[in-house]
Protein backbone atom coordinates (compact mmCIF):
# COMPACT_ATOMS: atom_id res chain seq x y z
CA UNK A 1 0.00 0.00 0.00
CA UNK A 2 1.49 3.22 -1.15
CA UNK A 3 -0.51 6.63 -1.10
CA UNK A 4 -4.07 6.48 -0.64
CA UNK A 5 -6.63 9.01 -0.77
CA UNK A 6 -8.74 9.03 2.66
CA UNK A 7 -10.42 12.02 2.61
CA UNK A 8 -11.86 13.39 5.79
CA UNK A 9 -11.46 11.37 8.77
CA UNK A 10 -11.25 10.13 12.38
CA UNK A 11 -8.89 7.08 12.49
CA UNK A 12 -9.43 4.94 15.26
CA UNK A 13 -7.98 1.59 15.12
CA UNK A 14 -4.61 0.64 17.28
CA UNK A 15 -2.55 3.52 15.56
CA UNK A 16 -3.23 7.21 15.32
CA UNK A 17 -1.58 8.62 12.39
CA UNK A 18 0.14 11.76 11.69
CA UNK A 19 2.86 13.76 9.11
CA UNK A 20 5.91 12.74 11.21
CA UNK A 21 8.99 13.56 8.74
CA UNK A 22 12.70 12.95 9.31
CA UNK A 23 15.28 15.97 8.92
CA UNK A 24 15.96 13.65 5.60
CA UNK A 25 13.87 11.48 3.58
CA UNK A 26 12.00 9.07 5.56
CA UNK A 27 13.08 5.36 5.07
CA UNK A 28 10.59 4.05 3.57
CA UNK A 29 9.51 0.33 5.52
CA UNK A 30 7.87 -2.41 2.93
CA UNK A 31 6.55 -4.22 5.77
CA UNK A 32 2.86 -5.15 5.38
CA UNK A 33 0.20 -3.38 7.35
CA UNK A 34 -3.37 -4.63 7.93
CA UNK A 35 -6.04 -3.82 10.74
CA UNK A 36 -8.74 -1.72 10.32
CA UNK A 37 -8.80 2.10 11.18
CA UNK A 38 -12.06 3.73 12.16
CA UNK A 39 -12.43 7.73 11.26
CA UNK A 40 -14.97 10.35 10.89
CA UNK A 41 -15.32 12.19 7.71
CA UNK A 42 -17.34 15.17 8.79
CA UNK A 43 -19.40 14.04 11.13
CA UNK A 44 -19.91 10.74 9.93
CA UNK A 45 -18.11 7.44 11.34
CA UNK A 46 -16.52 5.33 8.81
CA UNK A 47 -13.82 2.49 8.75
CA UNK A 48 -11.47 1.23 6.37
CA UNK A 49 -9.71 -2.02 5.64
CA UNK A 50 -5.94 -1.67 5.45
CA UNK A 51 -5.42 -4.71 2.92
CA UNK A 52 -8.42 -4.45 0.62
CA UNK A 53 -9.27 -0.24 1.00
CA UNK A 54 -12.65 -1.40 1.21
CA UNK A 55 -14.61 1.32 3.25
CA UNK A 56 -17.93 0.68 5.30
CA UNK A 57 -20.11 3.89 7.02
CA UNK A 58 -21.27 3.15 10.47
CA UNK A 59 -23.32 5.79 11.05
CA UNK A 60 -23.74 9.67 12.16
CA UNK A 61 -21.75 10.29 15.21
CA UNK A 62 -18.23 11.30 16.36
CA UNK A 63 -14.77 10.07 18.16
CA UNK A 64 -15.32 6.62 18.33
CA UNK A 65 -13.58 4.53 20.41
CA UNK A 66 -14.13 0.32 19.91
CA UNK A 67 -14.71 -2.54 22.18
CA UNK A 68 -12.93 -6.09 21.51
CA UNK A 69 -16.61 -7.08 20.34
CA UNK A 70 -16.62 -4.28 17.65
CA UNK A 71 -19.11 -1.71 19.93
CA UNK A 72 -18.05 0.91 19.78
CA UNK A 73 -18.58 4.02 21.69
CA UNK A 74 -19.08 8.00 20.63
CA UNK A 75 -20.56 10.96 20.63
CA UNK A 76 -23.92 11.80 19.06
CA UNK A 77 -25.50 15.21 19.16
CA UNK A 78 -27.52 14.64 22.09
CA UNK A 79 -25.08 12.49 24.53
CA UNK A 80 -22.49 9.95 25.09
CA UNK A 81 -23.77 6.49 23.15
CA UNK A 82 -22.89 2.81 22.36
CA UNK A 83 -23.30 1.05 19.05
CA UNK A 84 -23.66 -1.94 17.56
CA UNK A 85 -20.87 -3.35 15.67
CA UNK A 86 -22.19 -2.34 12.40
CA UNK A 87 -23.82 0.90 13.89
CA UNK A 88 -27.49 -0.07 13.40
CA UNK A 89 -28.11 0.04 17.31
CA UNK A 90 -27.68 2.41 19.52
CA UNK A 91 -27.90 2.80 23.55
CA UNK A 92 -27.46 6.36 25.20
CA UNK A 93 -25.20 6.04 27.75
CA UNK A 94 -25.53 9.83 29.16
CA UNK A 95 -27.94 12.28 27.66
CA UNK A 96 -26.66 15.91 27.20
CA UNK A 97 -28.31 17.77 29.39
CA UNK A 98 -28.79 21.65 28.68
CA UNK A 99 -31.65 22.48 31.36
CA UNK A 100 -32.01 25.96 32.51
CA UNK A 101 -30.62 27.45 35.02
CA UNK A 102 -27.16 25.88 33.25
CA UNK A 103 -24.50 24.53 35.70
CA UNK A 104 -21.62 22.67 34.52
CA UNK A 105 -22.32 18.85 35.18
CA UNK A 106 -20.73 15.58 33.58
CA UNK A 107 -23.53 15.30 31.38
CA UNK A 108 -23.00 18.49 29.48
CA UNK A 109 -20.09 17.92 26.50
CA UNK A 110 -18.81 15.24 25.73
CA UNK A 111 -15.53 14.61 23.92
CA UNK A 112 -12.76 11.83 23.30
CA UNK A 113 -14.32 8.56 24.74
CA UNK A 114 -12.57 5.87 26.00
CA UNK A 115 -13.71 2.46 27.10
CA UNK A 116 -11.83 1.31 30.20
CA UNK A 117 -9.76 -2.00 29.70
CA UNK A 118 -12.09 -4.39 32.08
CA UNK A 119 -15.20 -2.66 29.69
CA UNK A 120 -16.82 -1.79 32.68
CA UNK A 121 -15.96 2.48 32.41
CA UNK A 122 -15.38 5.06 30.09
CA UNK A 123 -13.52 8.48 30.37
CA UNK A 124 -14.05 11.40 28.68
CA UNK A 125 -13.61 15.15 28.66
CA UNK A 126 -15.67 18.12 28.38
CA UNK A 127 -14.06 19.43 25.53
CA UNK A 128 -15.12 23.02 27.12
CA UNK A 129 -14.48 23.49 31.18
CA UNK A 130 -10.61 21.28 30.99
CA UNK A 131 -12.31 18.36 33.00
CA UNK A 132 -12.25 14.85 32.65
CA UNK A 133 -15.11 12.34 34.06
CA UNK A 134 -15.51 8.71 34.28
CA UNK A 135 -19.24 6.91 34.08
CA UNK A 136 -19.96 3.30 33.93
CA UNK A 137 -21.87 1.71 31.49
CA UNK A 138 -25.16 3.07 32.56
CA UNK A 139 -24.12 6.74 33.01
CA UNK A 140 -23.60 6.88 36.36
CA UNK A 141 -20.59 9.33 37.21
CA UNK A 142 -17.77 7.28 39.13
CA UNK A 143 -14.92 10.20 38.89
CA UNK A 144 -14.48 13.89 38.17
CA UNK A 145 -10.95 15.00 37.40
CA UNK A 146 -9.89 18.40 37.35
CA UNK A 147 -11.92 21.63 38.58
CA UNK A 148 -14.94 22.86 37.17
CA UNK A 149 -14.87 26.28 39.45
CA UNK A 150 -14.99 29.14 36.96
CA UNK A 151 -11.33 30.41 36.57
CA UNK A 152 -9.49 27.21 37.62
CA UNK A 153 -6.36 26.84 36.78
CA UNK A 154 -6.66 23.03 36.77
CA UNK A 155 -7.54 21.80 33.07
CA UNK A 156 -7.38 18.51 31.99
CA UNK A 157 -8.23 16.29 29.18
CA UNK A 158 -7.42 13.86 26.77
CA UNK A 159 -8.21 10.35 29.24
CA UNK A 160 -6.82 7.19 28.06
CA UNK A 161 -6.57 4.32 29.93
CA UNK A 162 -3.21 2.39 31.16
CA UNK A 163 -3.57 -1.74 31.14
CA UNK A 164 -4.14 -2.16 34.49
CA UNK A 165 -6.83 0.86 35.05
CA UNK A 166 -4.51 3.88 35.95
CA UNK A 167 -5.55 6.74 33.47
CA UNK A 168 -3.37 9.16 31.66
CA UNK A 169 -4.40 12.90 31.20
CA UNK A 170 -3.08 15.59 29.09
CA UNK A 171 -2.75 18.81 31.69
CA UNK A 172 -3.23 22.29 30.30
CA UNK A 173 -2.11 26.03 30.42
CA UNK A 174 -0.12 26.59 33.85
CA UNK A 175 -0.55 22.50 34.60
CA UNK A 176 0.41 21.51 31.48
CA UNK A 177 2.27 18.29 31.00
CA UNK A 178 1.48 13.98 30.86
CA UNK A 179 -0.24 13.36 34.16
CA UNK A 180 -0.84 9.23 35.19
CA UNK A 181 -3.62 8.82 37.89
CA UNK A 182 -3.95 5.90 39.68
CA UNK A 183 -6.15 2.99 39.78
CA UNK A 184 -7.86 3.98 42.32
CA UNK A 185 -7.88 7.50 41.43
CA UNK A 186 -6.83 8.67 44.80
CA UNK A 187 -3.21 10.00 43.37
CA UNK A 188 -1.56 11.49 40.35
CA UNK A 189 1.47 12.72 39.55
CA UNK A 190 3.21 14.59 36.40
CA UNK A 191 5.45 12.10 34.44
CA UNK A 192 6.50 13.31 31.28
CA UNK A 193 10.00 14.88 30.47
CA UNK A 194 9.85 18.47 30.63
CA UNK A 195 9.36 19.12 26.99
CA UNK A 196 7.13 22.64 27.06
CA UNK A 197 3.59 21.35 26.29
CA UNK A 198 3.24 17.62 25.70
CA UNK A 199 -0.31 16.81 24.81
CA UNK A 200 -2.39 13.75 23.28
CA UNK A 201 -0.67 10.59 25.41
CA UNK A 202 -1.54 7.11 23.73
CA UNK A 203 -0.87 3.58 25.77
CA UNK A 204 0.85 0.93 24.16
CA UNK A 205 -1.46 -2.21 23.98
CA UNK A 206 0.68 -3.77 26.64
CA UNK A 207 0.64 -1.16 28.85
CA UNK A 208 4.14 -0.20 29.14
CA UNK A 209 4.62 2.48 26.70
CA UNK A 210 3.13 6.10 26.40
CA UNK A 211 3.52 7.93 23.04
CA UNK A 212 2.79 11.59 23.12
CA UNK A 213 3.39 15.09 21.31
CA UNK A 214 5.88 17.13 22.15
CA UNK A 215 7.11 20.28 19.68
CA UNK A 216 6.07 18.92 16.73
CA UNK A 217 7.52 15.32 17.17
CA UNK A 218 5.92 11.82 18.39
CA UNK A 219 8.13 10.72 21.78
CA UNK A 220 7.58 7.54 23.68
CA UNK A 221 8.12 7.03 27.31
CA UNK A 222 7.73 3.88 29.67
CA UNK A 223 4.01 4.54 31.76
CA UNK A 224 6.15 6.17 34.67
CA UNK A 225 8.10 8.65 32.42
CA UNK A 226 11.20 6.18 32.40
CA UNK A 227 13.73 6.33 29.43
CA UNK A 228 11.85 9.12 27.07
CA UNK A 229 13.23 9.14 23.62
CA UNK A 230 11.88 11.19 20.23
CA UNK A 231 10.64 8.79 17.74
CA UNK A 232 10.33 11.10 14.84
CA UNK A 233 12.34 14.00 13.95
CA UNK A 234 12.01 17.30 11.28
CA UNK A 235 10.06 20.31 10.98
CA UNK A 236 6.98 19.14 10.39
CA UNK A 237 4.00 18.95 12.76
CA UNK A 238 2.92 15.35 14.32
CA UNK A 239 0.00 15.58 15.73
CA UNK A 240 -2.66 12.45 17.50
CA UNK A 241 -0.77 9.50 17.55
CA UNK A 242 -2.05 5.82 18.04
CA UNK A 243 -0.93 2.49 18.19
CA UNK A 244 -1.14 -0.75 16.17
CA UNK A 245 -2.28 -3.75 17.82
CA UNK A 246 0.32 -5.25 17.81
CA UNK A 247 2.63 -2.05 19.35
CA UNK A 248 4.89 -2.09 16.59
CA UNK A 249 3.55 1.05 14.70
CA UNK A 250 2.55 4.27 15.79
CA UNK A 251 0.26 6.50 13.07
CA UNK A 252 -0.26 10.05 13.10
CA UNK A 253 -0.80 12.72 11.03
CA UNK A 254 0.32 16.12 10.07
CA UNK A 255 -0.59 19.89 9.35
CA UNK A 256 -1.62 18.66 5.44
CA UNK A 257 -3.63 15.98 6.93
CA UNK A 258 -1.16 13.13 5.59
CA UNK A 259 -1.05 10.05 7.33
CA UNK A 260 1.98 7.88 8.15
CA UNK A 261 2.48 5.20 10.04
CA UNK A 262 6.22 4.80 11.90
CA UNK A 263 8.05 1.84 13.05
CA UNK A 264 8.45 1.90 16.98
CA UNK A 265 12.03 -0.15 16.56
CA UNK A 266 13.47 2.56 14.41
CA UNK A 267 11.13 5.58 13.47
CA UNK A 268 11.22 4.17 9.81
CA UNK A 269 7.68 5.04 7.79
CA UNK A 270 5.74 2.25 6.49
CA UNK A 271 3.38 4.44 4.08
CA UNK A 272 1.17 7.88 4.12
CA UNK A 273 -2.10 8.63 3.40
CA UNK A 274 -3.30 12.12 1.89
CA UNK A 275 -6.47 13.47 3.75
CA UNK A 276 -8.63 16.32 4.55
CA UNK A 277 -10.12 17.08 7.59
CA UNK A 278 -8.01 14.51 9.92
CA UNK A 279 -9.73 14.71 13.38
CA UNK A 280 -9.65 11.43 15.19
CA UNK A 281 -8.84 7.74 15.01
CA UNK A 282 -8.41 4.14 16.16
CA UNK A 283 -6.30 1.15 14.60
CA UNK A 284 -7.69 -2.56 15.31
Amino acid sequence: MNHRTIESLVLVFGLFLSACANTTAPTTNTAKLSGTLYYNKYAEIHKIDLQSGEVSQLGPTQDPNVFPDGRFVSVAGDGLIISSAGGAQQRMVVKENHDVPFDITFDDFFHNPRLSPDGQSIAYDDGQQGVCHVVDLQGTLLWTIGNETFGSIEHYERPVWGKDGSLFVQGEFSNGGIYKIAKDFLSWRRIDPDLGSPSKPAVSPDGATVAFVANGDIWLMGNDGSNPRQLTTGKRSADYPTWSPDGKWIACYGPTHDVLFVAVADGSIRSEEHTSELQSRQYL
